[in-house]
């Protein structure tokens, strides 16, 4: 699926860029936030905001394993992988310093969200397929990783809807997913 590093990670070709962000109130995507809130409004459409993190479970004699695996291009894959989805168009994604995924996906309901990323998450940790399977969960994905997601929705926001209200949402469904165990999704 692409040519090897010096480093030995896997190299996966994007078919979305991902910026890379300091934070999550970084300005530069506050403005990206905004701007698809603006056109939520105006347009009576929705807008899930998803962030997730993906670390080595334990030690790092783990990390070899993980590398084989992949998980240095997770991010990429993942993204990959949304944007081949039939329901997904243009979507955006960012990487913060911390290493977190942020997606901004339009037309999305939070349920939808949730389930696209769990069963993203399945193929592309494990490379196994979850299509049309209901009964996949990550917690059954053997991959010595640990991975929690936040999902934060808004419906045809209004005006004073601002974009730090999703992002916080979101980030305190990823808190709370964290305290939930080893592979979990909290939304709002």
């Amino acid at each position: 699926d692409g040519v090897p590093s010096a480093r030995g990670d896997e190299f996966v070709v994007p078919k979305i860029i991902i910026a890379e962000v300091r934070s999550h109130n970084d300005p530069a995507f506050i403005t990206v936030v905004r701007r698809q809130l603006a056109v939520c409004r105006s347009e009576e459409r929705t807008m899930s905001l998803i962030a997730v993190c993906v670390q080595p479970d334990g030690d790092e004699e783990n990390m070899p394993t993980l590398q084989s695996l992949g998980l240095a291009s997770w991010q990429q894959k993942l993204v990959n992988w949304m944007s081949e989805h039939p329901e997904i168009h243009d979507p955006y994604a960012f990487v913060s310093n911390e290493g977190e995924l942020i997606l901004s996906l339009m037309d999305i309901e939070r349920n939808t969200a949730t389930g696209l990323l769990r069963h993203g998450l399945i193929e592309v940790l494990s490379g196994q397929s979850a299509n049309g399977d209901s009964s996949a969960t990550l917690s059954r994905v053997t991959i010595p990783a640990r991975y929690y997601s936040g999902i934060g929705s808004a419906s045809a926001p209004t005006a004073g809807f601002e974009p730090e209200q999703l992002i916080e949402a979101t980030y305190r469904c990823l808190a709370a997913a964290q305290r939930h165990g080893k592979a979990s999704i909290n939304s709002i």
